[in-house]
């Protein structure tokens, strides 16, 4: 099971994008100080594009992040997809980077070491992203398996993510007036079974494996990577 790493509610950190943390604005800073015969020479202003650059690599990563694809494909993706989207980057960092490979086995070189420092940074993001208290979770809120369903208000509880979710396990848990019960095993057979409080199972929701939490619209939570 996965262990608990720190007790703190992340949400905030994945809607609004994040200064830098010290250790990955080491990291950008030590990158560049490898290549000095590069960033040494060209303008400031460029150098601090590219320290943007990769924090909207990062930003793009965690708040796109798949449960179900690799990591490492997903940040490789990001590093295009961040570049050749729209105007930002169009007219200084992109003309710079493509003349830079021109020197391929330079240009791999500080392609594989971005990609480093980005991944470093996503995985202390999502690592101190934590599975939600139960006290989080409103209620009419269904766990399929291992996944979360808001289900007053998102539009990812269709018949897909159900039967993905379903993969994960049989389990159904839904909340009610603050409780949660078990759908999964016959014990609920009629409405007043949801005031019967021998037929409440939160002491056991710590122990729940939890991967992923459809919220309010679009926005889905992940508590688990694939590398």
């Amino acid at each position: 099971m996965l262990k608990k790493i720190i007790g703190l509610c992340m949400l905030m950190m994945f809607l609004f994008q994040q200064p830098a943390n010290a250790s990955f604005s080491d990291d950008v800073a030590a990158f560049e100080g490898k290549y000095p015969e590069i960033y040494s020479t060209i303008d400031p202003a460029l150098t601090a594009k590219m320290e943007i650059y990769l924090q909207d690599v990062v930003y793009y990563v965690v708040i796109n992040y798949n449960f179900d694809n690799s990591l490492n494909v997903q940040i490789k993706n990001a590093v295009a997809s961040v570049l050749l989207t729209g105007e930002t980057y169009k007219n200084d960092l992109l003309p710079f980077l493509l003349e830079q490979s021109e020197n391929r086995e330079l240009y791999q070189a500080q392609l594989t070491e971005m990609k480093a420092i980005v991944r470093k940074e996503v995985l202390v993001r999502l690592v101190l992203k934590d599975p939600p208290a139960t006290n989080d979770i409103p209620d009419n809120s269904l766990i399929l398996g291992q996944d979360i369903f808001f289900i007053t208000n998102t539009n990812s509880y269709n018949f897909s993510n159900s039967l993905i979710a379903a993969a994960t396990g049989s389990n159904i848990y839904y909340k009610f007036n603050g409780h949660w019960f078990n759908l999964s095993d016959g014990s609920i057979t009629k409405f007043s079974d949801y005031f019967n409080s021998a037929k409440f199972i939160d002491s056991s929701f710590n122990s729940w494996k939890l991967r992923k939490w459809f919220k309010s619209g679009n926005t889905i939570e992940n508590f688990i990577m694939n590398p």
